[in-house]
């Protein structure tokens, strides 16, 4: 035999009285806005295109250790101007970052997080490259 889960008879209430407050705030006037700026991208097309080939040369390289110097090829830059360039970027060396994605993604999972949502979460691109 099984047992009736038994519900909580305020439930529905508690949930149509958040509702109401949700539409009453919707309705205000009378409001502050938190920051007087519109956020902006920090970064331009071309940096973006350029962040995204490191990222997906990361994930398609993760079993082994990545040299800088193939990171930089990858991005038409020196040794030197591509180390500066990843951490004005990222505020990360190339190497501490890719520890960091696969740290948190298997965390991430350890906790029971299904593998998609792990995948955007760490920062992954696509889930195939995950």
């Amino acid at each position: 035999m099984y047992s009736k889960r038994r519900t909580n008879s305020l439930f529905p209430s508690k949930i149509l009285a958040i509702l109401s407050i949700l539409d009453t705030l919707t309705q205000s006037q009378d409001y502050v806005y938190l920051h007087t700026e519109t956020p902006k991208n920090q970064y331009n097309r071309k940096e973006q295109a350029r962040l995204k080939k490191v990222y997906a040369f990361i994930d398609t390289h993760y079993q082994r250790k990545i040299d800088i110097n193939e990171a930089a090829e990858l991005t038409h830059l020196s040794h030197a101007a591509s180390c500066r360039y990843f951490k004005k970027m990222t505020k990360l060396t190339l190497p501490k970052l890719k520890s960091l994605m696969h740290q948190s993604a298997k965390r991430l999972l350890m906790l029971d997080r299904n593998v998609t949502e792990t995948c955007y979460a760490c920062g992954f691109e696509s889930l195939s490259l995950f």
